[in-house]
């Protein structure tokens, strides 16, 4: 059997997490032939190992104690801002933004809770071998995909409540969590924020819950409304009407992992009149429906340390 491994570690000042893949092939001899194995795909066994995590929800007067871990932990704030200090850093981790505090090292709260703080928190080992194609993940950032990561950690959770994760899945999902802090938003061009179809996308974006459509967008902008879905399609991609739906179906999956309203409730609350017709475009969108997604991410370990 031949394998080739490449590792773990920090890079620089702790400013970033490095984790690496790992490449390996299998081959074993018979009768002085060297064959592969074809019969099963084999990886080799994950560099991180998963301990626990959690949903932490604030309670009026607390704040987070001072503690030693010997697992790095990574927190991702979903609503609030967590104040924390590491040594001899202080950081400020607002809503949309994850810190990853490493082993051995000191960390405890600065002050109270913010009375709305909010966040998810996962503790994991990661392995001390070292080489190349290492990936930096930022020790402290803003996330390009908010909804994605809360999205995986809801399945991590659910999962963990259940029992129903490997220690392999458990580590692919951790490192799905990384690779997401890893994320960073292309700079918007300035001639793009100002074009019609980027105005016409942050309108889209603020006010995708309103009875809003092609014809009344283009009334808005004073614009006819054929020529402004064809500059919108040529810039995006998608249609006008597409642009409002995926506007609605992502901020339905939020409410659905994250609050008590009812299906239809939640239709309404992201702008679709008609509950069948919002089943009909989130299975569409998603390959599941509304209940099914709810039931994938119902449930979670939230803790008020």
């Amino acid at each position: 059997m031949t394998t080739s491994e490449k590792g773990i570690g920090w890079l620089g000042m702790t400013s970033y997490l490095v984790v690496c893949g790992v490449d390996t092939n299998w081959t074993f001899q018979h009768k002085n032939e060297t064959i592969p194995t074809m019969e099963a795909f084999r990886i080799p066994a994950p560099v991180l190992r998963v301990e626990n995590g959690g949903l932490f929800v604030s309670k009026p007067g607390g704040s987070h104690s001072r503690r030693r871990l010997l697992t790095y932990e990574l927190i991702f704030v979903r609503s609030g801002i967590l104040r924390m200090k590491e040594k001899d850093r202080r950081w400020e981790i607002g809503s949309g933004e994850t810190l990853v505090l490493e082993p051995g090292y000191v960390h405890e709260g600065i002050g109270e809770y913010t009375a709305d703080l909010s966040f998810y928190w996962i503790h994991f080992r990661i392995s001390s071998r070292l080489g190349q194609g290492k990936i930096a993940i930022p020790k402290h950032g803003k996330i390009q995909r908010p909804e994605r990561m809360s999205e995986l950690f809801h399945r991590f959770l659910d999962d963990q409540e259940t029992g129903a994760q490997t220690p392999e899945e458990a580590a692919a999902t951790v490192m799905g969590m990384l690779l997401e802090a890893r994320r960073r938003g292309a700079p918007l061009r300035s001639e793009g924020s100002r074009s019609l179809a980027g105005r016409v996308r942050a309108h889209i974006v603020s006010h995708f819950s309103e009875s809003i459509s092609t014809a009344l967008i283009a009334a808005d902008f004073r614009v006819n409304s054929d020529y402004l879905g064809r500059v919108f399609n040529s810039t995006y991609g998608i249609s006008i009407v597409e642009a409002i739906h995926q506007e609605r179906i992502r901020e339905a999956r939020v409410l659905l992992r994250e609050s008590p309203l009812n299906i239809e409730e939640v239709g309404l609350s992201v702008g679709f009149q008609d509950a069948s017709h919002f089943r009909r475009l989130f299975r569409r969108a998603q390959g599941i429906s509304p209940r099914s997604y709810r039931q994938l991410y119902s449930r979670l370990h939230i803790n008020r340390r």
